[in-house]
């Protein structure tokens, strides 16, 4: 009654034009939201004159980044998209790039914790066709999109190591009820059981012992609310006088940010923000 009563109060042609706002009210509401967030992506993708095309059920996009031509397979309806545009439109990982150059720094040898699909990765590897790259990654999906995108680039140097990155090397469950529940909110819950869905997870003092490396040029974490395990209090951290520079996604809903920024700079790291990224650079080790 209420609703009849409602639309009495309109004209023929407001009526009209509140009849489409609903049905296509009604439409948005019932459309998926990877679908959604990936056709606002493309729109923005496509607007910068970067051609995008279909290989198979896939999105494959060729582009050049520093006169290096990169192939990117991403999965529809998913974060690959976004994930794509932070990384390679927005360029969300330049500020390390301009570090590295102003240091005169060859990247020789990159943790990507958190490696997802492999973009972040392949970045790199456009401006620094040498380094050494160990990428992290839990989730089986996006381990098995990130082997698809190496091998589709020809690359031989980035190490897979389906792992995510912890306070200590351990078992965890997985968990996807971290912000929308798409392939980028993957995290990793600590448990004492080890089962068929538990994952393997290191530590970085560990990591470095099995890669047999002195120092860390560029280590990227962006772990999904991981770092509040990597930076506790009772844990060891003293591998980052080990690392040159460091970028992580501190994610704030963890009240950690004081604490992890200050354990950081204890070390002689000099701190600043660009976007989402909280980016260190260990003034010891580069003005050595």
């Amino acid at each position: 009654m209420h609703r009849f009563q409602k639309y009495s109060l309109y004209s023929f042609k407001e009526k009209f034009q509140v009849l489409k706002y609903s049905l296509g009210q009604r439409l948005v509401e019932s459309t998926p939201e990877g679908l959604k967030s990936m056709h606002i992506m493309l729109s923005v993708i496509l607007s910068k004159g970067i051609t995008v095309g279909r290989k198979g059920e896939q999105l494959l996009i060729k582009h050049t980044i520093n006169n290096c031509a990169l192939e990117f397979l991403l999965r529809k309806n998913s974060s690959d998209v976004v994930v794509f545009c932070q990384v390679v439109v927005y360029k969300e990982y330049m500020p390390i790039i301009e570090i590295l150059k102003k240091y005169n720094i060859s990247l020789r040898h990159m943790i990507d914790a958190g490696a997802n699909i492999g973009i972040t990765s392949l970045f790199f590897k456009a401006y620094f066709p040498e380094a050494s790259i160990v990428a992290l990654e839990p989730f089986a999906d996006n381990c098995e999109q990130l082997s698809a995108n190496i091998k589709s680039n020809n690359l031989s140097d980035i190490t897979i190591l389906q792992q995510g990155l912890w306070g200590r090397t351990t078992n965890l469950q997985p968990n996807t009820s971290f912000r929308d529940g798409m392939e980028w909110a993957y995290r990793l819950i600590e448990s004492n059981t080890e089962g068929h869905n538990s994952i393997a997870v290191t530590s970085v003092s560990d990591l470095l012992l099995k890669v047999k490396w002195d120092t860390i040029d560029f280590l990227k974490i962006d772990i999904e609310g991981g770092e509040v395990s990597v930076f506790a209090a009772d844990v060891d951290i003293s591998w980052l006088s080990r690392v040159k520079i460091l970028a992580l996604e501190i994610h704030d809903e963890f009240d950690c940010r004081q604490h992890i920024e200050d354990a950081i700079r204890a070390y002689g790291f000099e701190i600043a923000h660009s976007g989402e990224l909280t980016i260190c650079t260990n003034k010891v080790l580069l003005e050595d």
